[in-house]
């Protein structure tokens, strides 16, 4: 360890290490916090040459190293493990260049996603990913999971915004795909190679990104429902009515939205009535007043043929706004609830709420104190559940209980987050190593 650490100090420079009290807590896990340790040394290169030379002499010295960009991942991806060395993305979080004719930004992989997000909107553009995280998590980190968010039933996820790439593999060659071109048939497209491997076949340092016309209007709405499968017909009722401008369709269980509007700062439950589900529906378009219009017609047909219970309609960015707090309220509820047990399930509508129910049901007979929050963007069959019962210990016993229920339900135990370190003892339980061997 001190030799390898000697000779990166001699090769690229003492300040691009940190040290004993140099290195701080937020080294120590990713928002799992599945286990907190401090890495032995963090390494922070500023280019992808410095980076190369890093892991040519990790393999030298044979030392294990964890990338962390952002530390906001929920599979313990980016938490240390003992004798590892961190390599942390954060000095490469330049904007590098945007050409608004092509449409295209190239930007390193410490840049955070609403950096990317606001240097767009700057220059009248739209990068459409978007995560509840989007503050903090960065766009290595996007990429190397392939994340997915609130708009991927419109833009796709992060492999569709992606034009081209510059990595780092292991033995430290430098790959550069840059590719800035949007259809570009000249050989083997590498980029996908990157994209969602967690950092396990190299690491991105640089990014060429897509990106898209600011839209003229945008119309929020928020529905309160009594029936799941009013949910699934509300679905396919907006995306026949609005195939071009559906943005964003998002489910909450009745606990989950309770729950986010009774913890978090500031929110104001709209409805006087309750339900036991709620749909946020966005949709962007381009005239503001004849898509308001339009919308307003669509809910009065749907309030009368019994789709849906309630309805708001968002009359200000800030309603609007504080309808997607609700939504992203997860990460107020993951420190409130002791660091519950999070589930990212990808799984057929079909089977989604009799899964959700038999979950419930089961970890209710198992736990006295149990607590479930379901919620998911669901218009891409992406499902999340949150779970505690107030003890970290028994995360354990939760995790094995409903996994192994996925591999009964034929459901993807990872439909955005990855699988980093929490979610590689799940291949031992014999249901998944069965489904996924």
């Amino acid at each position: 360890m001190q030799n390898f650490i000697e000779a990166i100090e001699a090769q690229i420079g003492g300040s691009t290490v940190l040290k004993g009290h140099q290195v701080s807590d937020k080294y120590a896990s990713d928002e799992s916090s599945d286990r907190l340790q401090k890495p032995e040394a963090v390494l922070r290169p500023a280019s992808a040459e410095a980076l190369s030379k890093m892991l040519q002499a990790a393999v030298r010295h044979r030392q294990p190293l964890v990338v962390q960009g952002g530390l906001t991942g929920l599979c313990g991806g980016a938490a240390p493990q003992e004798n590892e060395v961190s390599v942390s993305l954060e000095r490469l979080n330049k904007i590098e260049n945007l050409d608004a004719r092509s449409m295209t930004m190239t930007v390193q992989a410490g840049v955070t996603l609403e950096g990317v997000q606001n240097a767009a909107a700057e220059a009248g553009l739209l990068f459409p990913l978007d995560l509840g995280a989007r503050g903090s998590c960065t766009i290595g980190g996007n990429i190397a999971t392939n994340a997915g968010g609130n708009q991927v039933i419109r833009y796709g996820s992060m492999r569709n915004l992606v034009l081209g790439l510059e990595a780092v593999l292991p033995d430290g060659t430098i790959m550069c795909a840059m590719n800035t071109l949007l259809k570009n048939n000249a050989g083997f497209d590498l980029k996908h190679f990157f994209i969602g491997s967690e950092g396990t076949l190299g690491i991105v340092t640089r990014a060429v990104l897509r990106l898209f016309p600011w839209p003229g209007s945008r119309i929020t709405v928020l529905c309160g429902m009594d029936c799941f499968e009013h949910c699934i017909v509300l679905l396919n009722q907006v995306r026949k009515s609005f195939p071009d401008t559906l943005n964003s369709f998002e489910v909450m269980w009745a606990a989950y939205y309770q729950a986010s509007i009774r913890h978090v700062d500031n929110l104001r439950n709209p409805f006087a009535t309750t339900h036991k589900y709620y749909a946020l529906v966005e949709l962007c378009g381009d005239d503001q007043q004849h898509d308001r219009q339009r919308t307003e017609n669509f809910l009065e047909n749907c309030f009368n043929a019994g789709i849906i219970e309630n309805a708001v309609l968002a009359g200000s960015e800030q309603q609007s706004a504080d309808f997607w707090r609700i939504r992203d309220g997860i990460g107020r509820l993951i420190k409130i609830y002791n660091f519950p047990a999070n589930f990212d399930v990808g799984i057929a509508l079909d089977k989604m709420e009799g899964f959700v129910e038999k979950v419930m049901q089961r970890l209710a007979a198992d736990f006295a104190n149990i607590v479930v929050f379901p919620f998911g963007h669901i218009g891409d069959g992406n499902l999340h559940l949150s779970v505690s019962t107030g003890n970290q210990a028994d995360n354990h016993r939760i995790y094995h209980t409903v996994y192994q229920m996925c591999a009964d339900y034929d459901a993807s135990i990872s439909a955005e987050h990855g699988i980093g370190m929490m979610k590689n003892p799940i291949y031992r339980f014999p249901e998944l190593r069965k489904k996924y061997s």
